[in-house]
Formats: structure tokens, C-alpha cells, sequence
């Protein structure tokens, strides 16, 4: 069996993919983020009313699902500035090819679990491929991509 593509935090800070852009930096973001997620949430379980509280654990849940999303496309313009928009396309397209070979239910829950993490790789494609680049360098191909064989 061989590992997923995800796998670079663990192997050593070298990232194979897109979606591996991270540096060691994110494990201290990511705790101070749910840490700050539970200092709000844990005061307004004991002082504010059921709706309210509700509605503060909501928004806390959405502004941390926010905080992680918007690394996820930073990642990705960063990888097409360097490798050009045709090698990040293909990757992502051939991450979509390998979630269309799964049945439907674990391609559903898979996509459902990680949306907390992560943005849909079809928005994150449609970024990399349209958002505007700082500079022009992220036109051009690298020189050494290949194609996709599609």
C-alpha cells in the first residue's frame, strides 16, 4: 500500500503536492487557532444562554474552518508562481481523477470530514488556475514539467 499524498507534514518538511505547501509553522498556527476556538467557546458554554451559545460556537467553528481554508489557496498560488499554472492544474486534476475512482460514499465522506481543513479541490483548481499571480513568472511552464497523460 503505498502512503497518501497528504502525508508530507510527516515526512520530513519535503511536500510532493499542491495541497503540501505547509511549513512547520503550521502545527504552532493551527494550536493557537483552536486553542483561541476553545478560550471562546469554553467562557460562553457557562455564561451565555443555549442560543447563544449556539450561534458564538458556530462562528467560532466557521472563522476556524476560515483560518485553515485560506492557507489552502495561498498554498497553491505559491506552487503556481513557481512550477507555472499548468504543472499545479494537472496535479489537481489528477488528484480529482483519483477521487472519481473511488465509489461514491467514501468519496463523500472523505469530502464531508475534510471540508474543516480544507476547501473542495475543485475551488482550490479554479484558483490556482484564474487568481492573479504578483508577478508573471507563474505563466510560463517550468521547465521541467511533464503533462499530465490524460
Amino acid at each position: 500500500m503505498t502512503p497518501p499524498r497528504d502525508a508530507g507534514s510527516e515526512s520530513g518538511g519535503r511536500f510532493r503536492t499542491v495541497g503540501q505547501c505547509r511549513t512547520r509553522r503550521d502545527t504552532g498556527k493551527r494550536i493557537a487557532a483552536e486553542s483561541a476556538a476553545v478560550a471562546v467557546a469554553g467562557p460562553a458554554a457557562g455564561l451565555l444562554p443555549l442560543p447563544d451559545f449556539a450561534l458564538t460556537s458556530a462562528a467560532t467553528w466557521a472563522l476556524n474552518a476560515m483560518f485553515f481554508w485560506w492557507g489552502e489557496p495561498a498554498c497553491d498560488l505559491a506552487a503556481a508562481r513557481v512550477c507555472g499554472r499548468a504543472a499545479v492544474a494537472d496535479i489537481g486534476r489528477e488528484d480529482l481523477e483519483r477521487e472519481r475512482a473511488r465509489s461514491v460514499l467514501p468519496r463523500i465522506w472523505v469530502t464531508v470530514r475534510g471540508l474543516r481543513t480544507r476547501p473542495p479541490l475543485r475551488l482550490r483548481l479554479l484558483c490556482a488556475e484564474y487568481a492573479p499571480l504578483p508577478d508573471a513568472r507563474g505563466q510560463a511552464v517550468h521547465p521541467l514539467h511533464t503533462p499530465a497523460a490524460s
